[in-house]
């Protein structure tokens, strides 16, 4: 899978710039992307615009700078890395709606943050502003969960998303980009696989597994599943059993209602018939997966990945 490098449009002066500081913009930003190209041969930025349409303050563009000297190298590098559909990344593949995902940064929508964070790969920023020079931007994300009575919240959660805005912040990532986007997972039996791997909180009942190798990477459960399952093994690795009854879940997990509990109960790892009463949601339609916590291996252990149970 390759590595996806989204343009970060927030970074980009809204002011008049003149020519001088914008072209050492552009070539800080050609400076940066070849640093992460000299890393990652599989580099592909995303950009909001065309490339050429992308703007450094009121009277000056990446179109303007190429026009400024002897720009052809330098922008068939640029060119090569661009992918054709702006920020249409396989998305029907990965099976994330980003429809009902939101991202913000302060008061402002953030896309190219936003989506880099959701397919894991790298925002880059112009290097204008002092705000855009660390490595990791501050994100608001806001997604849409179905309630037990059908009714949808839209539910917030502070993330952060890995970023770059200059050649030296490539050297300090260099162990990132080593790793990121190396092993997509190509479907619900991959995932079962790989459970361990990518899960190492999370124990499953064998009932798990005929529901994950249903999911085919078409399948729009596919990425919610993924996402969600990462977000609890996330928030259980976090968790002090002394500190806190539960973890500090990243999305919202509720108990079953009490005339709906019989339902979660399912003969557990040892043989025992417990409840698994506690879930999470994912869309699109209803979307649950049910689990309990182990306080003394803290682990939680899934028992049902699906539809609501009962329907």
């Amino acid at each position: 899978m390759a590595l996806y490098v989204f343009l970060n449009e927030l970074s980009q002066p809204g002011s008049p710039i003149a020519a001088e500081p914008g072209g050492r913009v552009v070539n800080g930003l050609v400076d940066l992307l070849r640093a992460v190209k000299r890393r990652r041969r599989d580099a592909v930025l995303h950009c909001a615009v065309p490339l050429r349409d992308v703007r450094i303050g009121d009277s000056y563009s990446i179109a303007v700078w190429c026009n400024d000297g002897d720009r052809r190298e330098e922008w068939r590098f640029l060119r090569s890395l661009q992918d054709r559909a702006p920020f249409q990344v396989r998305l029907a593949e990965l099976g994330i709606d980003v429809m009902e995902t939101d991202y913000r940064h302060g008061e402002h929508r953030a896309e190219g943050l936003g989506l880099a964070h959701m397919f894991g790969g790298l925002a880059v920023s112009l290097d204008y502003e002092p705000r855009w020079r660390d490595l990791s931007v501050a994100l608001t994300r806001e997604a849409l969960e179905e309630r037990d009575n059908g009714d949808v919240d839209i539910v917030a959660a502070d993330v952060e998303t890995v970023h770059a805005s200059h050649r030296g912040h490539v050297a300090e990532l260099q162990d990132w980009l080593e790793h990121a986007c190396r092993q997509p997972v190509a479907d619900g039996g991959d995932l079962w696989q790989r459970r361990e791997e990518l899960f190492p909180r999370l124990d499953f009942l064998p009932r798990v597994e005929a529901q994950f190798r249903a999911l085919q990477a078409s399948n729009p459960w596919f990425g919610a599943v993924a996402q969600r399952l990462g977000e609890l093994n996330g928030a259980v690795a976090e968790w002090n059993p002394a500190n806190t009854p539960e973890p500090p879940y990243r999305s919202r997990v509720t108990p079953e209602h009490a005339q709906r509990k019989r339902l979660c109960r399912f003969e557990d790892l040892d043989g025992t018939v417990r409840a698994f009463d506690l879930h999470a949601r994912f869309t699109p339609g209803a979307g649950r997966l049910h689990f309990r916590l182990d306080a003394g291996r803290r682990r939680a252990v899934v028992a049902h990945v699906g539809r609501k149970l009962g329907e």
